[in-house]
């Protein structure tokens, strides 16, 4: 929490519009914005039309992953967005404060939240497979710059 992920997957953004082609397409958005846009009535152009729009954007940056209320609505729309990515081969660049899979207990349970227990093994697999982990560990940074001000 406040290591700088956000800061870090916009970086990104800019440095691959810098080397890329003179017009570069894509779509920044939190998952819950993400979520408040798919819900009926979110979009004057229907649910459908921005799945589509997500799915079939050059690049997507999903920031905040897994911080959405968990419901079969907001899985079936993680999966179709995900999956469709996959299927295409487009680039995702997603942040997250959960691990892919929290370390288990001496039962075999996980210790905490996990991408895992919110997505469902198959959708975590599949970002796994497509993804280059990226962990920043370190201070909470927005309570840094409060405490030196």
């Amino acid at each position: 929490m406040g290591t700088g992920k956000t800061h870090q997957a916009y970086g990104a953004l800019r440095t691959i519009a810098e080397a890329g082609p003179p017009r570069f397409e894509f779509i920044a958005t939190t998952a819950p914005d993400m979520y408040g846009r798919l819900r009926p009535g979110g979009s004057d152009k229907g649910t459908e039309y921005e799945l589509r729009r997500l799915a079939t954007v050059p690049l997507l940056l999903l920031d905040n992953l897994g911080t959405e209320k968990l419901s079969e609505w907001t899985e079936e729309a993680t999966y179709r967005l995900i999956n469709e990515c996959y299927n295409q081969c487009l680039p995702l660049i997603v942040t997250t404060n959960l691990p892919v899979r929290a370390p288990l207990d001496d039962h075999g349970r996980p210790t905490g939240p996990d991408l895992v227990g919110r997505l469902g093994e198959r959708l975590a697999s599949r970002l796994a497979e497509a993804a280059t982990a990226l962990i920043l560990n370190g201070p909470d940074r927005r309570r840094h710059l409060r405490s030196a001000s």
